[in-house]
């Protein structure tokens, strides 16, 4: 009886051991799958940071090309406006001289 007792007790120790293994076993993985889930959002973070820092990044060169071709196309507009003004006074001085050589008038030129 008391081999049958030891038994009864052995077996309920080892169903608690077991209890225990199992329990332990799954506390673990529950450690492990926190553990991932942490990398896993950290990557993602930065990954993330990444993409905003290349896309600040791009938006900044775009910015600095945009302000270089408005500056070039400003430059290019001015020389544009003095070449046709300077035409547009070449043109006036001709017409006012033929209509004072018409009249016979005299047309003093300086040229300083």
């Amino acid at each position: 009886m008391e081999t049958a007792k030891k038994s009864q007790v052995s077996l309920q120790a080892e169903i608690k051991y077991n209890q225990r293994v199992k329990e332990e076993n799954r506390l673990q993985h529950q450690r492990d799958i926190i553990n991932r889930n942490r990398v896993v959002q950290f990557v993602s973070n930065w990954q993330d940071n990444a993409v905003a820092v290349s896309i600040k990044s791009e938006l900044k060169k775009i910015k600095e090309s945009a302000t270089s071709e408005i500056e070039m196309a400003n430059h290019e507009l001015l020389v544009l406006r003095r070449r046709d003004m300077a035409e547009l006074l070449e043109q006036d001085v001709k017409t006012h001289k033929t209509e004072l050589s018409e009249r016979k008038l005299a047309f003093y030129e300086d040229n300083y």
